[in-house]
Order: structure tokens, then sequence, then C-alpha cells
């Protein structure tokens, strides 16, 4: 099974996202534009949430993404008449309202743990187009700050693909109020912006997360793609991308994180 150039090129949107979770510890609808006769995505599994330090949403044994952490799962919007009040608005107690709102906006003990991840890092990337094969290898490095009042982690990507340059931009936070971990990755090879979630295993050494990438030299839309991060020591960690969506899964690709000295 030879994997298609831009599918291995996109799977690098995970790196700079999910990197950061494994040592530091849904996506939102968004309008997009109209696409002729899009392929309708492939529905998601929905397992249990795994339990784990910090984490709402879990992995079930072959990965699947748990129940809160399936990618479009939105709650379903109100279809009330036009003017119509949500009738639960009358059982908000305000005072109680505003001070749950205020608990869930501060950072928690999952930002401190993100905040652990500021600093340099040098990377490798190894890189493979098909099962058994010679992968290839590059260098690159990463660069994690904490952002408005400590509750984003950003991270600035440099590296290269397949001898082209290429920049990335990362945010990563935790959502206090779904109990999940949230990325959001954007980077000079696609014009794309990608959501994920994901959640710890039980032993809080690895992380699970799906996102859907397009993939324009097949003509899919939304296919879902799975990435795990695996922390070696307080040091270094790896990331992994891997297809999912068609027979045995397969690693497209790994990258190393080694923290600069």
């Amino acid at each position: 099974m030879k994997i298609p150039l831009s599918a291995v090129i996109h799977a690098t949107i995970g790196a700079a996202v999910v990197s950061a979770v494994v040592l530091a510890s849904a996506q939102p609808a968004h309008d997009k534009p109209a696409m002729p006769n899009p392929p309708t995505p492939p529905a998601m599994p929905s397992m249990p949430a795994m339990p784990g330090a910090g984490a709402g949403v879990g992995a079930g044994a072959h990965g699947e993404p748990g129940a809160h952490g399936a990618v479009g799962a939105n709650p379903k919007p109100d279809t009330g008449a036009a003017g119509q009040v949500n009738p639960a608005l009358n059982e908000v107690d305000p005072a109680k309202a505003m001070q749950e709102w205020m608990t869930l906006s501060s950072p928690g003990k999952a930002h401190e743990k993100l905040k652990a991840m500021e600093g340099s890092y040098k990377t490798t990337t190894r890189v493979w187009m098909q099962p058994g094969g010679q992968p290839m290898e590059s260098q690159g490095k990463a660069t994690f700050k904490m952002i408005l009042g400590g509750r984003f982690l950003q991270q600035d990507f440099e590296g290269q693909m397949m001898g082209m340059p290429q920049m990335g931009l990362g945010l990563l936070g935790y959502d206090n109020h779904r109990k999940q971990f949230m990325g959001v990755w954007c980077d000079t090879f696609a014009t794309t912006m990608y959501t994920m979630a994901g959640g710890l295993s039980k032993d809080g050494k690895s992380i699970t997360m799906f996102g859907q990438m397009d993939e324009p030299s097949t003509k899919e839309i939304g296919k879902i793609v799975k990435w795990v991060t695996r922390e070696q020591d307080k040091d270094t960690f790896f990331f992994e991308a891997w297809e999912v969506q068609y027979g045995e899964p397969f690693m497209v690709m790994q990258v190393r994180y080694d923290r600069a000295k």
C-alpha cells in the first residue's frame, strides 16, 4: 500500500500540536466554503472515555476516540421558533453561573503541566512512503511558550519535508468544561486549519489524538487520521502519525523531540 504524497505532507500537522501533551500533561464547528459534491466522511466509532490523569477523552483498545473525542461530535443546536428562549435558561442562577464561568475560564492543573513544556527542542523527522520502505529523515526545531494568561501553549516549528522548508504554528489547550485537550495547527504546506482532540492512556505515558484531513490526490474529504505521542523521559518523546482508515494501521511518520541543552 503506497501512501499518497500529500498524505505524508499533511501528516506533519499533528507533530506540533500533539507533541506537547504527554510531557505537559474537539473540535468546534466552523463555517467552510461550499465544496462540489464532497463524499460523506466515514462514521466515527464511539467508545467509553478512558480514565487518565487530566484527560476526559479516552481511546479504546484499538485507539478509537472516546465518546466526547469523536471529531465533529458537536452539540445539536437549538431549533426552536424564532425568538424563543431556551427553557433551560429559566433554571439558571445568574450568580452561580458567573462563578462557574470564572472557574472554568481559569487555568488549572492541566495548564500548569502544559507550562512545563516551555522551552526549545531539536526534532528529527522520519517519513515512510510505504510499509517496510526506507524512511526519509530531516532535522528541525521547535519552541514552546504559554500565551493568553497561561491558558494555551503555542508552538513555533521550523523544519524540512522532502527538501522543502516548512514553518508551522500550533496551539494546545485544555478545555475545563469538556475536560479534554484540544489543538489547532496550520503551516506553510496547506491553507487549512486543522483541529484535533484526544486523551491520555491509563498510565499517562501516551496520548491518542484524532482529527480529519482532506486528501486532494484521492479527492477524499474528512478522512480520519490518528496521532500517538509517547514519552521516553522528561526531555525526550516521540510523535507518530498513523493511517487508520484502510486495512491494517500504518505509521506514516515519526518525529523525535529532544529538549535543547
